[in-house]
């Protein structure tokens, strides 16, 4: 829904970190020309095979042409990059001058971060190499001639976050999910009062050609 909400002619879309290829078979059939790219060996041979989708590995994104993508999605990938401004580089290379950025992170102020500390299960180490807050994020776009115009929860996300944290803090099945569900609903509330405090983020972004 929110890609199809986007002005684009072409509609080509790039998805780095596309996993199985779920999303970018929803995209492909919404009506989207889509590619992928993927680390993993096996998630890239299933969406290939199940799909009939072009997903390559990750080091093809210094392949592309420059301008190619209306839209280039990173679904809770951008933790996981070691060289940030590398990978921004190259994205705001191949992005089209009007087209659109979407990444989404776990932010590092979120809510249910205060409450559960050095066991907040977002912080998911080693695997996440990095954590954003709403500033650092913005200011890692802008550094990289990237410009954020909108800003979105993702509402789902609190509570899977929350019950595992619960379960890292040694909580029962009970703990868990009624703990985990309080906690959700919570966070939930406070990001509708100040998107600061929602425990993941979505960043649309565009290029900055001034």
């Amino acid at each position: 829904k929110l890609i199809n909400s986007f002005d684009c002619q072409t509609k080509k879309l790039l998805d780095i970190g596309c996993g199985t290829g779920e999303f970018l078979n929803a995209a492909k059939l919404a009506g989207w020309t889509v590619e992928g790219l993927e680390p993993g060996e096996s998630a890239r041979s299933y969406g290939v095979k199940t799909f009939g989708l072009t997903v390559n590995d990750s080091s093809h994104l210094e392949n592309f042409q420059p301008e190619t993508f209306d839209v280039i999605t990173m679904w809770h990938v951008l933790e996981h990059v070691p060289d940030l401004h590398r990978m921004l580089k190259q994205i705001s290379k191949i992005l089209k001058p009007s087209g659109t950025l979407v990444v989404a992170v776990p932010n590092g102020e979120a809510f249910e971060e205060g409450k559960y500390a050095n066991v907040w299960a977002a912080y998911d180490l080693p695997r996440h190499l990095n954590h954003f807050t709403v500033k650092s994020a913005t200011n890692l776009f802008k550094i990289n001639n990237l410009k954020v115009f909108n800003k979105k929860s993702m509402p789902f996300d609190p509570f899977y976050i929350s019950m595992l944290s619960e379960k890292y803090k040694g909580s029962g099945m009970f703990g868990m999910g009624a703990k985990g569900l309080i906690n959700g609903l919570q966070s939930n509330m406070a990001a509708f009062r100040n998107i600061s405090k929602a425990s993941s983020i979505i960043y649309f972004v565009k290029k900055d050609n001034q």
